[in-house]
């Protein structure tokens, strides 16, 4: 996911980000923000024109159509972009990832991830 924008005034409270949704039930999925981790891991922003970006976990994502809504806010005082309200784009997802020789059904859920099991004694 990139996000690409022009910062006017830089304020230290901005948090950008996304919220991804499932199309077909509205569903939100997860949200996440460049402010998500340590302060010492975020991407700098200045003002001007800034691009950052992040990968989308779709190896946890079962096959539909996904919606993500930019979103970005002053943390804990007001939404500049609400969530679900800003600019979305959408994409179409096919799963067809498992080394599995019964893969070759779909599974339940919106989230499909592919865990490492073991035998205990």
């Amino acid at each position: 996911m990139r996000i690409v924008g022009e910062i006017k005034e830089l304020q230290p409270n901005l948090v950008i980000g996304f919220g991804l949704y499932d199309s077909s039930t509205g569903t939100l999925l997860f949200e996440s923000f460049q402010a998500d981790v340590a302060e010492s891991k975020w991407p700098k922003l200045k003002v001007g024109i800034n691009a950052i970006r992040t990968p989308l976990p779709v190896s946890l994502l079962n096959s539909g159509t996904y919606r993500v809504h930019l979103c970005c806010a002053l943390h804990q005082m007001h939404w500049l972009v609400a969530p679900g309200a800003g600019p979305a784009v959408s994409f179409e997802l096919v799963v067809d990832q498992s080394e599995s020789p019964y893969s070759g059904f779909q599974k339940r859920g919106l989230i499909v991830p592919t865990l490492q099991w073991e035998t205990v004694k």
